[in-house]
């Protein structure tokens, strides 16, 4: 690389804060003073040598006038590619530019809408088109941009390309959830009694696939079940599908399949979000879809009954460890609750509520690697629904295969009387 060619783009990923902490160290004159694009182009002209840096008085030696490339991704964190924070800060988006480049500004988008380092942006594509890098930025003065929450599907029109390095940005919201008149959007958010429903919170399986779980082991709105085979040929898929395909038809279905082959993917009726891909996608794309499903399903289940289902912990789990696996100061047991709070998270979520509610479906095989062994028998203790799968009955084309002496369902509890 040449001495000047450090990526500038980067900065855009930054929040004003961080903005502040690097301008002030590559020798900005009065960074906290600035707005965020002002900070941005002055932090440019100094490690591109336009500007010399500013010294403080006692401040000791600044940065030199240019920076090099690897002192430039240690300064703005590019060097840590991947890193958790919290929920509300999941990914970090320090090492990737936005590749959408909108040429026509009439043009509508459908994505949608994450937070990301306290910022909300808009990510690009149909359920199983999302990807890290294809985003646009929503800035706060964006009108509607007060009825915005994670989790919303939305339209938009994004703003013309400026020149490389420079991400889009959302110009107009067209609609909120497949609605488009905002004032009423903007008077059901005030409502202090919830809608009325359609549904109620009792599953009826229609397909005959199905009715062994109606007969001894009935999941119920709000909980939370985990299926697990000896190994991907026990029957997960073709459950994970036909619950899809008929719980649909009164349900809002999230569906998470991933590292499938492109003649697997399902067709479905409405009523279902399904973020599908296939076994190329990287551990970054893998989880990033995954938590763009999590926060679509938690924003549906606060108006209807929504099941998110989950066709592969495993997968899952091991792209998390390749993420974590790119810190230099990697190691599994260290890292071990940080990886498994992810996934205690989406079970917490799951229940009932005046609104709606969110059941949750998930899958596993039995893992061969002790991690992930370990990883799956603290997720199988946070369960109220535990089955077995009987590999030899499911390839038998039997009706029912569970190993039923090992499969557990939570009685319901009584409700207390003052």
């Amino acid at each position: 690389m040449r001495e000047y060619d450090v990526d500038i783009r980067k900065l855009n990923n930054l929040s004003i804060y961080q903005l502040r902490e690097v301008g002030a160290k590559v020798g900005v004159r009065n960074p906290t003073a600035m707005r965020s694009d002002e900070l941005r182009e002055s932090i440019c002209d100094v490690v591109t040598g336009k500007i010399k840096p500013y010294l403080k008085t006692k401040s000791g030696r600044p940065h030199k006038e240019v920076i090099s490339d690897a002192e430039w991704d240690d300064l703005v964190g590019f060097n840590n590619s991947y890193k958790f924070c919290n929920r509300d800060d999941m990914l970090s988006l320090y090492s990737t530019s936005s590749n959408i480049y909108p040429s026509d500004s009439s043009q509508i988008y459908e994505g949608y809408v994450m937070q990301i380092q306290g910022e909300l942006i808009f990510a690009v594509g149909t359920a199983e088109q999302i990807r890290l890098n294809k985003y646009a930025r929503i800035n706060r003065d964006l009108p509607n941009y007060r009825l915005l929450q994670q989790g919303d599907q939305i339209t938009a029109t994004l703003s013309p390309t400026k020149g490389a390095g420079t991400d889009p940005f959302v110009t107009e919201i067209k609609s909120i959830n497949g609605v488009s008149d905002f004032d009423k959007l903007a008077t059901a958010s005030k409502q202090d009694t919830p809608q009325s429903l359609n549904t109620t919170p009792e599953f009826c399986y229609k397909y005959p696939q199905l009715k062994f779980l109606n007969n001894e082991f009935p999941v119920r709105a709000g909980q939370r079940a985990l299926f697990i085979g000896e190994d991907k040929m026990s029957g997960q898929d073709f459950l994970a599908n036909s619950l899809a395909k008929d719980l649909s038809r009164d349900y809002h279905i999230v569906y998470f399949s991933c590292n499938k082959m492109p003649e697997d993917k399902m067709s479905f009726n409405g009523n279902v979000d399904y973020f599908f891909s296939t076994f190329d996608i990287n551990p970054r794309n893998l989880v990033f879809t995954f938590e763009v499903a999590f926060e679509r399903a938690k924003n549906l289940c606060q108006k209807t009954h929504t099941i998110f289902i989950v066709d592969d912990l495993n997968d899952i789990m091991t792209a998390y460890i390749s993420l974590f696996e790119n810190d230099k100061d990697f190691d599994i047991d260290e890292h071990y609750s940080e990886i498994l709070q992810q996934l205690k998270v989406m079970y917490a979520s799951s229940g009932i509520n005046n609104c709606g509610s969110l059941t949750l479906f998930t899958f596993a095989s039995v893992p061969q690697d002790s991690h992930l062994a370990n990883y799956l028998h603290d997720l199988d203790s946070l369960v109220n629904c535990h089955f077995i799968l009987d590999k030899a009955a499911f390839l038998d084309g039997a009706d029912e295969f569970l190993v039923k002496d090992e499969c557990r369902i939570a009685k319901q509890k009584r409700t207390l009387v003052d």
